[in-house]
């Protein structure tokens, strides 16, 4: 199938499942395109959100989203997520150096077990970017995105930032209820 149908196939032309958003990064890179691939909830859309995709597409041509579902952001906290998949997907996916989001659904129940790490393994191996970008101001456990570089022979790459702009969801959320409290 050619990439311009594969596109019209995704939702808002970017958006889509691991498969789907896999066949097209695959032809790109046939192409000769980086692939950057980034990670995470995103339930509130805040700066430092917008400046880990910016700093994903210096590392890489195109860059990658992954949006993970309601039943892990749930584990964030009480009465999360606060936004659905869909509206989390459809949020990120307009920031403009945004090229592809996958919806990451159905995931083990329980992150960090052994389960949850062979899930994100069969996405970073499928998806085969050449780099991984992880935040180590807000993400839980950059070093597991570092072993799935490794794994699947891409590049990590650490985004180090201590702006305040970097605070988390799961942050903001507390300190609103804690303010409302």
């Amino acid at each position: 199938m050619e990439k311009e149908t594969r596109l019209k196939n995704l939702k808002e032309g970017k958006i889509g499942n691991l498969e789907q958003v896999s066949l097209i990064v695959d032809e790109l890179k046939k192409e000769g395109k980086r692939i950057a691939y980034v990670e995470g909830v995103f339930d509130l859309c805040l700066l430092g959100h917008k400046e880990l995709v910016d700093f994903a597409k210096e590392q890489g041509d195109v860059v990658v989203v992954g949006v993970a579902s309601d039943e892990y952001a749930a584990t964030k906290g009480p009465d999360r997520p606060v936004f659905t998949i869909d509206q989390r997907a459809e949020l990120i996916s307009a920031f403009g150096k945004v090229d592809f989001v996958i919806t990451l659904e159905n995931p083990p129940s329980k992150p960090g077990s052994q389960e949850a790490d062979e899930y994100l393994n069969k996405i970073t191996n499928r998806l085969r970017p050449d780099v991984i970008v992880a935040s180590t101001t807000t993400d839980t456990n950059p070093e597991a995105k570092r072993i799935r570089a490794e794994l699947c022979g891409a590049k990590f790459v650490p985004q180090n930032d201590e702006r305040p702009t970097a605070y988390s969801s799961t942050k903001v959320i507390q300190k609103a209820l804690e303010l409302l409290s």
